[in-house]
């Protein structure tokens, strides 16, 4: 049992977002003290877009994770859109959302930059984790470090929880997603292609789609088109798609920079062939397009002793679900509550209460998260659907995700990645929407 006669030790194994995230608020708990350990020297350059409630936006600033001035984009409206042979667009289905597009190297930075430096050692690879009765022994290129918690935020394929759980390996969805990004400026869309969420279904009985939407640009000047195209491959297929234009094998993305002249050639194939031009120049005139694996992962329990699992680590959702980073975020400031009882219980405790909490919420979004993808992949044409509204009930099987919305009188959330929204958050948050209407 660890008790308060010392700080309580944490080495967190990662220094993506999540990892900052729970480093940054455990560093702010007396009686805490914390180190991260992240193996590569530079992230912010991994991501693209990413999207999260405006109340997370706002707990995020009220905790300082994010400065107040982060650049985000309301978006209000989702456009369901299908292509005939002519590559003639026909709209058919508009339903309302409430969400913010963020950029993925925005939300890093800030996170980064709230944990304190002398918490933050990069390029550090971590050897191996090691339980013991009373600690943990971390063995990393900095040499053996012991402590009383270890948090690993080490991606999908965590070689901490491969170890703890081997079985629970990042499984196949069936498809990728190409992706990229492109300045709006360097494009000339119609204004209703700048704004809000569009997706395309893939004709000609190909299976996946198109989705792109604005995010705040880089160097906070102007915005960029972020996309995705979603295509099936089987697994087999794997093995040579993706095989980098250097030789190498990458088995969960191929990031900016090194897809292969085949696999550009395929791309702009395919679009060139399916989209008008207009939708096709999004993605011909990407410098640098990536491409990433879609998984699903959900490891057996997020706490093994005195071992714990944040992000991608300990569950890995499909991308539809607009969850990754708020479930991330969410984890960590619940983790880093549930810390902060550690004077009045032990430590054991406060981490099994905080997995029960976490563990059934998470296996019904993974479960939810394949019922979309499934959705929204191997559908049929839109075009054939006589009720869209009915077909996404169907596929949602009586759920709702954070970022539907029916009209814009509902009621604020109360309850935002299976956590209560504070109060204060909330009603801010429904003051800033009735000032609105």
């Amino acid at each position: 049992m660890y008790t308060m006669s010392r700080n309580l030790r944490v080495i967190v194994g990662g220094g993506s977002v999540a990892g900052c995230a729970i480093a940054a608020l455990l560093s702010r708990i007396d009686g805490i003290t914390v180190k991260v350990f992240e193996r590569s020297n530079q992230l912010h350059e991994r991501g693209a877009g990413i999207v999260l409630p405006e109340a997370l936006l706002q707990q995020c600033i009220a905790l300082g994770l994010f400065d107040a001035s982060i650049a985000h984009i309301a978006a209000t409206q989702r456009t369901f859109w299908t292509i005939d042979a002519s590559k003639t667009l026909t709209s058919i289905w508009q339903p309302p959302i409430a969400l913010q597009s963020v950029n993925w190297g925005h939300i890093y930075k800030n996170c980064r930059n709230s944990v304190p430096n002398g918490c933050y050692f990069s390029g550090v690879k971590i050897n191996t984790v090691t339980q013991h009765d009373s600690r943990v022994m971390v063995n990393s290129t900095l040499g053996d470090e012991e402590c009383d918690l270890f948090i690993a935020a080490d991606g999908v394929n965590s070689p901490t929880r491969l170890q703890i759980y081997p079985s629970a390996t990042a499984e196949y969805a069936g498809y990728i997603a190409w992706r990229g990004t492109i300045p709006v400026s360097a494009l000339n869309l119609t204004a209703s292609f700048e704004k809000n969420f569009h997706y395309f279904l893939l004709p000609d009985g190909r299976c996946g789609h198109l989705l792109i939407y604005p995010i705040p640009a880089n160097d906070h000047q102007g915005t960029l088109m972020n996309w995705m195209i979603y295509e099936t491959f089987s697994k087999e297929a794997l093995k040579t798609l993706l095989i980098d234009k250097n030789g190498r094998f990458q088995p969960i993305s191929i990031p900016r920079g090194a897809l292969s002249e085949a696999h550009i050639k395929h791309l702009h194939g395919l679009v060139n062939k399916v989209f008008p031009s207009e939708v096709a120049n999004i993605i011909t005139k990407t410098q640098e397009p990536f491409l990433q694996v879609i998984f699903d992962l959900l490891a057996p329990q997020f706490v093994n002793e005195r071992i714990c699992f944040l992000g991608d680590a300990g569950m890995t959702l499909r991308p539809h679900m607009g969850s990754g980073v708020g479930h991330a975020i969410t984890f960590s400031i619940t983790l880093s509550d549930a810390l902060k009882n550690i004077k009045s219980m032990d430590l054991k405790s406060v981490l099994q209460n905080w997995n029960q909490e976490r563990i059934g919420y998470a296996q019904g979004q993974l479960a939810l998260s394949k019922r979309i993808g499934n959705g929204l992949i191997n559908t049929t044409h839109w075009r054939d659907i006589k009720n869209m509204d009915q077909w996404w009930k169907d596929i949602m099987d009586g759920k709702k995700l954070y970022w539907e919305k029916n009209n814009a009188q509902e009621a604020p959330l109360s309850m935002m990645f299976g956590v209560p929204i504070p109060t204060q958050v909330r009603e801010e948050r429904h003051t800033k929407t009735n000032a609105k209407l």
